[in-house]
């Protein structure tokens, strides 16, 4: 964004995602059933860190990616290379073209790397590149459309890694209200942007 549309639409991608998490805080907060408890921080002794305590609680924060996410990353991936030797990508590309085409206004290659953008968000922006056959993406996208898919990524549904541990600690029927959610978020964002953002870019 900084590179291709500038310094100050990239930092107001920040400037987003805070006034969208704020807003639904607040919003979740009015909404949720529960009481209110005030903010009570105890502080804890301080003491030097053992190595053997380290390194067990590192391994005990990281097992979960191994043993839950890596696995879905690498079935994942090889899906989706499967899926574009078959064309099954061209024929979804198609099919929500109405939608990345027609709704948004993005380039209908964009769709496709959104997908591989639930694997891991950064292999979005690869992709993207692949598929225009280019990294100057002002040459095949309008500043608009580049800060929509910038914007769009950032929102829609958490990759693959954070949809597994969420389905672990949260249940299936959360983590999939969240990704639905996220989904439509990031859609309406994109239409606002897409009616909003030639005044401003």
């Amino acid at each position: 964004m900084g590179t291709f549309v500038g310094f100050w639409p990239a930092v107001s991608i920040y400037v987003l995602e805070l006034i969208i998490i704020g807003g639904m805080g607040w919003i979740l907060g009015k909404t949720l059933p529960g009481q209110r408890s005030g903010f009570i921080m105890e502080m804890t002794p301080l003491r030097k860190p053992e190595l053997k305590s380290t390194l067990r609680k590192t391994w005990m924060k990281s097992r979960e990616f191994f043993y839950i996410a890596f696995p879905l990353l690498l079935v994942g991936s090889a899906f989706l290379g499967v899926a574009d030797a078959l064309g099954l990508l061209s024929i979804f590309q198609d099919f929500v073209e109405p939608v990345s085409v027609g709704l948004l206004g993005l380039p209908a290659f964009a769709a496709t790397a959104l997908v591989f953008g639930i694997l891991r968000k950064e292999m979005a922006l690869q992709i993207l590149a692949v598929l225009a056959g280019t990294a100057n993406f002002a040459a095949v996208m309008t500043p608009v459309q580049m800060y929509q898919f910038a914007v769009i990524t950032t929102i829609y549904m958490p990759c693959m890694a954070t949809i597994a541990v969420l389905k672990h600690e949260l249940g299936a029927k959360d983590t999939a209200a969240i990704v639905l959610f996220t989904i439509f978020l990031a859609l309406g964002v994109g239409v606002l942007i897409r009616v909003l953002g030639p005044f401003f870019l």
